[in-house]
């Protein structure tokens, strides 16, 4: 192991697995105590401190102890104790856990959970990853961060050092050693100009791509730092984003955004602009995620964490679903949603159906903590501002499927607005809704939409009706869809419709199936043979996801091509031959499938549709045929 990572190993203090270098002189050797902690083994060294492994006998637990050298001073001691302080608030799977911290005899120490792995660094270095993996490892360690925010935490030092990969794949962030408060007057750089070093603020460090952070006047590194770091300008949750987006874009292809040898030739090459940067390394649909966040003016950025990993969710399966299911010969990913569109994409976002400032406000937390639930004001703190974020990013979603998701979060509120009532009472048991916040997928933020229309006015109500009762009802998912199912509409291909939304929801495999048979039952009683085609096509989709191309699939199959013959119009025929493709290539009946990819592209264009990502999936299988002629695959790109 390098140098380099045993110092971030050390500055971390998790991340196990590798032999570093020993310590300096005078600091404790293996075997020696410290509290009730027994040194076992030295895990890593670095400028201020050394990390052991070291057992608690109290709690029978080996845990990563870091402990300060004696020579590093006041400055050293408070920022590990703000370390300490700012982790130790934080309880999320995405962020190391602090157990404790305190000084025996001078030494200063803090003691964090052992994570049996690497940092993610370490791991995107050791060989080359496949771009989902590394996608995915990022939006787990964004939710470390957003959990941060939501605590009112800014990191100020995000980079992949600081983030460990345990050996099962658990990410969590750690470091918070540079953490302030987001209200903080000290959550304030100073400038910084010339500084010869982008992983440094200390000029006098060695110039390095992959240094430690070091303490000064500037906190952070400034290959990762966002611009208003470097002025001295206030920072907030929009700088650890721009951090974030540096590193995803050095983790996707190989080298960072803005590069330089000094901070101003990084300001520089930021003062240009994110549409200035080379982008050809990236993902296309990732591209314009990450360009957002890695803007110069903060107010122009995602306007949350969370709204910047919904994106990136969206985008990851957009690029990715069709390879997923080409090249593995798994369809799980290819989810066809049905989504209306209904309002222009420029009106003006619905107001919930309650009030939040009425569900949750200074007055209803003050009878929550005077009845005995301080625990749950401060947990519906958290939830109340992450429903505003998820809600504002829903806000910004094109109409049909922003109607669906503000129905969901509208059902979301309501079970928060109960929870909350209810902890007013002493001793009444509180409902924890952060579950359902937390994971944007329970309301669909990450769902890729797959858009059509109607003429029903009543649809949006519908669907929102149906996405705030699936929330409401506290039953398991199949007892659920039962009682949905039973709740008629008066428009029944409205009704229909909503059904399908349903099936994107759920969870168990049991329930998953019964979603599929009833939306198709209510397909039946939709009178719109067009709906009823496009639900046919979806039904076929969703049934690709749970068997193996067995009968449930075939009969589903044939009701569909049924269903678009009888309406005979050329998109629907293109998107049934494009789940054709993806069930032929999941047959490994690879000429069959290009061929049907063939007609869903002729089918789409026709419609003046490129459908990228179809195109591409062609290619592939041209290629894997051995049909990688140039003019095929010039007609098939063109």
């Amino acid at each position: 192991m390098s140098s380099d990572a045993n110092d971030e190993l050390a500055r971390t203090a998790t991340a196990h697995g590798s032999q570093p270098e020993q310590g300096g002189i005078g600091q404790p050797r293996d075997g020696d105590t410290i509290g009730r902690y027994r040194l076992e083994r030295t895990l890593g060294v670095g400028g201020m401190g050394v990390v052991h492994v070291a057992f608690d006998p109290d709690l029978e637990r080996r845990v990563a102890l870091k402990v300060l050298r004696a020579a590093t001073g006041e400055e050293a001691a408070k920022r590990l104790q703000r370390e300490a302080r700012a982790m130790a608030r934080l309880n999320h799977p995405n962020v190391v856990t602090v157990h404790e911290v305190g000084s025996v005899a001078g030494r200063d120490y803090v003691a964090m959970e052992l994570i049996d792995g690497e940092s993610l660094a370490e791991w995107l270095r050791a060989e080359r990853r496949d771009p989902r993996a590394v996608v995915d490892s990022f939006i787990a360690a964004g939710r470390g961060l957003a959990a941060a925010h939501v605590a009112g935490i800014v990191h100020r030092d995000f980079k992949p050092h600081n983030v460990l990969r345990s050996r099962s794949g658990r990410i969590a962030v750690t470091d918070f050693g540079l953490a302030r408060e987001a209200q903080d007057p000290l959550a304030v750089t100073m400038p910084l100009s010339g500084t010869k070093d982008q992983t440094s603020t200390s000029s006098n460090t060695p110039s390095s791509l992959s240094g430690l952070t070091m303490s000064g006047s500037v906190l952070g590194t400034p290959a990762y730092m966002a611009p208003e770091q470097w002025e001295g300008g206030e920072v907030t949750p929009a700088t650890d984003q721009f951090g974030f987006c540096v590193a995803l874009w050095e983790a996707l292809s190989g080298e960072r955004p803005y590069r330089g040898p000094t901070v101003d030739d990084l300001r520089a090459q930021v003062a240009a602009g994110p549409q200035a940067l080379d982008a050809s390394k990236i993902p296309r649909r990732l591209r314009s995620v990450l360009r957002r966040g890695l803007d110069p003016d903060r107010a122009k950025r995602w306007p949350s964490m969370d709204a910047l990993l919904a994106e990136l969710s969206r985008a990851q399966r957009q690029r990715w679903m069709l390879f997923a299911a080409l090249g593995a010969g798994v369809i799980a990913a290819a989810i066809l949603v049905i989504v209306l569109q209904g309002a222009s994409a420029g009106s003006d976002c619905p107001a919930p159906a309650l009030d939040p400032a009425a569900v949750w406000n200074d007055d209803v937390k003050a009878t929550v903590v005077a009845a005995g639930q301080a625990p749950a004001a401060k947990l519906f703190d958290a939830d109340h501002r992450r429903w505003l974020e998820q809600r504002a990013t829903a806000c910004g979603f094109e109409p049909g499927r922003r109607v669906a998701v503000l129905g969901c979060l509208d059902g979301v509120l309501a079970r928060f607005d109960a929870a909350a009532r209810g902890a007013t009472k002493p001793g009444h048991p509180v409902l924890d809704v952060g579950a359902e916040l937390v994971n944007p997928a329970v309301c669909g933020l990450t769902t890729v939409p797959r858009l059509v229309t109607t003429t029903s006015p009543q649809f949006h109500e519908v669907v929102a009706a149906r996405m705030r009762d699936r929330i409401r009802l506290e039953l398991p998912d199949e007892a659920a869809l039962v009682v949905l199912a039973e709740r008629s509409a008066s428009d029944p291909c409205a009704e229909a419709i909503a059904q399908a939304m349903l099936t994107q929801v759920v969870t168990a495999p049991a329930a998953r199936d019964r979603a599929i048979d009833l939306a198709d039952q209510a397909a039946d009683r939709c009178g719109d043979d067009r709906i009823r085609a496009e639900l046919a096509i979806t039904s076929v989709s969703r049934s690709l996801q749970t068997e193996w191309l067995g009968t449930s699939y075939a009969g589903k199959l044939a009701r569909a091509e049924s269903a678009v013959q009888r309406v005979a119009q050329t998109d629907l025929n293109a998107r049934l031959a494009e789940v054709r493709m993806l069930a032929e290539s999941r047959a490994q009946r690879i000429d069959s499938a290009i061929e049907q990819g063939q007609a869903a592209v002729a089918g789409y264009a026709s419609r003046g549709r490129i459908e990228p990502e179809i195109r591409a999936g062609v290619r592939m299988l041209m290629i894997r045929q051995g049909r990688a002629n140039p003019e095929d695959l010039a007609a098939i790109a063109s």
